[in-house]
């Protein structure tokens, strides 16, 4: 028999998944059909479901919520009309965290399948040699199929595979390979970021720009991705030259290219292929895109992995493990939900709040050229990240700020990909990412190490490559005032 305190949380938790499934149920309406009424819907949904775990904030999630407080409060008090602002804000909120259930969706298969996890053990049981370039491409796909979940796969690959009897008794074998394995994965995974849209960082990015986007930075993303994945392995192979990485033991596998990373591969090219072809033939803007198509491919891939057995047995399996997904999954989205849907809230608020010109006029008053406020930017999420404030706020914020000036002062493309480079950033120097505590976690040691002991050096690389792309971008693209 339950207690009145279990019935009470029980029932806490199914109407906070009802909640969250209606607020990505109502944001897909809202934007296929135009229909301003289903927003409110999602945006009623997500006040509720804030309103709900209100008196048990977490403290990570206290700032976040206050500081959306203290501008939706700003807004009442300082903006003359402030209903269609707040609704405004409050439906882009649901809308960013919309996106984080709906990339959520893709753990649910990736967690049952063969071949996600035979790809995990080809990688981690490759030789010294190979083990950097087979990690950190890896690393790389699986970021897009897995988003963070990449990253606690194959790390928790890592530390069972990185142990004292596979490095002969030497606790220096066993660290080198940690350092290693480490700067592999997040070095793959944080490129995927640059322009996958299966990625946050891009499909929020473009949310804050007019749509239509993406398919330009898609080969720019690529081209820094291949670059800066090139570099790494550079830079591993200078710092362990091949007598140092002699010591270093590895496991034996059997398994090949062909059975691993190539049907990942596929997947990969399949999942992508999906939203491009919804995108062109749809005209949606690209966040609804994937919203919508990365949970069917999700249901599909589990569909297909139950398919051997009898069509029927294999739909209910499915029905099955989406309902479970949804019951055990949902709830444990809360940070990122609060999180994003605040970042929203923020961004559409403040923004209202600065005069068109204000921005503009700084940059005659201060005679700065164009292109140092978009540098301006860029560090100021990268310095914000630096002391907990993550990107979700700042970039909002500053792009929707941004998009308010007229006429704008820079290009359109340039500040896209200034905000897309300083959120990378966020991944590769931050050790308040989710990323560096991750690895933090299963390397023991602090998430500070990883990021700038191990990975300082390439992140300032990585910086100096984003300025030159966004100055060249910005001289070659920049309007006519």
């Amino acid at each position: 028999m339950h207690t009145p305190a279990e019935t009470l949380t029980h029932a806490a938790r199914r109407l906070s998944i009802a909640l969250l499934s209606g607020l990505a149920l109502f944001t897909i309406l809202a934007a296929v059909s135009g229909r301003g009424e289903f927003g409110m819907i999602a945006a009623f949904c997500l006040v509720l479901y804030l309103g709900m775990i209100l008196p048990s904030l977490h403290k990570r999630e206290a700032p976040l919520v206050a500081v959306a407080g203290l501008s939706v409060l700003a807004v009442v008090v300082l903006h003359p009309v402030p209903g269609p602002i707040l609704l405004s804000a409050a439906a882009k909120g649901a809308s960013f965290a919309s996106l984080i259930l709906a990339l959520g969706f893709l753990q649910a298969p990736a967690s049952h399948s063969h071949l996600v996890h035979r790809c995990g053990e080809f990688l981690i049981n490759q030789g010294p040699s190979r083990r950097y370039a087979a990690l950190t491409v890896g690393g790389h796909l699986f970021g897009i199929v897995l988003n963070l979940g990449a990253l606690s796969l194959l790390g928790g690959m890592m530390h069972r595979s990185n142990t004292l009897t596979q490095a002969g008794g030497d606790p220096a074998i066993v660290a080198l390979r940690s350092e290693r394995m480490s700067m592999a994965m997040l070095r793959g995974f944080s490129t995927s970021t640059l322009w996958s849209p299966t990625t946050l960082t891009v499909t929020v990015s473009l949310t804050l720009v007019p749509d239509g986007l993406w398919l330009t930075i898609l080969p720019i993303g690529l081209v820094m991705a291949a670059l800066l994945l090139f570099f790494g392995y550079l830079q591993d192979r200078i710092q362990h030259p091949p007598r140092a990485r002699a010591v270093a033991l590895s496991y034996h596998t059997d398994l090949t290219l062909k059975e691993t990373l190539f049907p990942l591969s596929l997947l990969v090219v399949a999942v992508l292929g999906l939203i491009i072809a919804v995108r062109q033939v749809s005209g949606w803007p690209l966040g609804t895109v994937v919203i919508l198509v990365v949970p069917l491919f999700s249901v599909g891939w589990m569909f297909w992995q139950n398919i051997r057995r009898n069509l029927r047995l294999a739909i209910g399996i499915t029905l099955r493990q989406v309902g479970r997904h949804a019951a055990e999954r949902l709830p444990k989205s809360r940070y990122e939900v609060v999180s994003l849907s605040c970042g929203g809230i923020v961004g559409g608020c403040v923004a209202a709040l600065i005069p068109p010109g204000a921005l503009g006029d700084l940059l005659h008053y201060l005679g700065l050229p164009p292109v140092a406020l978009l540098l301006a930017i860029f560090w100021v999420v990268v310095i914000g990240a630096q002391v907990s404030i993550n990107p979700i706020i700042t970039v909002p914020l500053l792009g929707a700020a941004m998009m308010q000036m007229h006429p704008m002062p820079v290009s359109t493309l340039a500040l896209l990909l200034t905000l897309v480079t300083s959120w990378t950033m966020f991944t590769l120097l931050s050790p308040f990412s989710a990323s560096a505590l991750i690895l933090g976690n299963l390397a023991e040691v602090s998430p500070r190490t990883i990021v700038h002991k191990w990975n300082g050096a390439y992140a300032l690389f990585a910086a100096f490559l984003f300025h030159a792309l966004i100055i060249t971008v910005e001289l070659l693209t920049a309007p006519v005032l």
